[in-house]
């Protein structure tokens, strides 16, 4: 059965790589139905079973998500309605055992934020950030990259009238965490998560100068916390 369902989601892939080719009124035609197969075949499927053919199969599923937001067949207008069940889904496949349902995860969700969703509220916002992190430890370089990718799309997100008061206790826990990881052993890792913290910025910059301040003597180079507070001084100017 498992077999049967991945052969399914190869198929379905090609339909909708092949469908993102066509003319606009067959790529309307194939999105009227994207909510149905998001909820009724892609979800389901990326629920945590044992076994490597289960294991298989939710990467297939992530696979295809991945495929309807290339096509833009996913729309913003969608998310409203597929959020409250996708998003645990997707959470779950982000730690999953498989590197590459891993890796297709971060980049769907980076997908998903640069929508521009206003389905993506603050609360929501909030409570992905630990997962988001934590693929920041990734056994994976390639996976640290793309979450660096994603958070860079997750930061963007967060609305202009952002309390930064009210969510002080958040914003310290993000620069925290982040900054950690401005000192990693790999400067391609350091490099990704500067930019992140470049976006990060913007809800509190303040705050974020307070924390480098505060790690910079602790680091192996600092080269890094120079260059987000030239950053952050620059951006002020503006």
């Amino acid at each position: 059965m498992c077999d049967f369902i991945c052969s399914f989601f190869t198929l379905l892939i090609e339909v909708v790589l092949n469908a993102a080719k066509t003319s606009d009124t067959s790529q309307q035609n194939f999105s009227s139905f994207t909510t149905y197969v998001v909820t009724d075949i892609v979800i389901p499927n990326c629920v945590w079973r044992a076994g490597r053919t289960a294991a298989a199969v939710r990467t297939a599923a992530i696979t295809c998500l991945q495929a309807l937001l290339q096509g833009n067949f996913l729309l913003e207008s969608h998310i409203g309605k597929l959020l409250p069940d996708l998003q645990p889904r997707l959470m779950s496949c982000l730690d999953d055992d498989v590197q590459s349902t891993r890796l297709t995860s971060c980049k769907v969700l980076r997908q998903l934020l640069s929508l521009k969703s206003t389905d993506f509220t603050i609360d929501r916002l909030h409570s992905i950030y630990s997962d988001l992190l934590k693929r920041l430890d990734d056994s994976s370089d390639e996976i640290r990259l793309a979450m660096s990718n994603t958070l860079q799309a997750y930061f963007s997100a967060f609305p202009v009238q952002y309390d930064k008061m009210l969510y002080k206790a958040h914003i310290e826990v993000l620069y925290k965490s982040l900054l950690i990881h401005l000192d990693d052993p790999s400067a391609s890792i350091q490099a990704s998560v500067l930019e992140v913290l470049k976006e990060a910025s913007r809800l509190n910059p303040a705050q974020l100068v307070e924390q480098v301040n505060l790690v910079r003597s602790k680091h192996r180079t600092t080269s890094y916390c120079d260059q987000l507070l030239t950053y952050i001084e620059n951006s002020r100017t503006l």
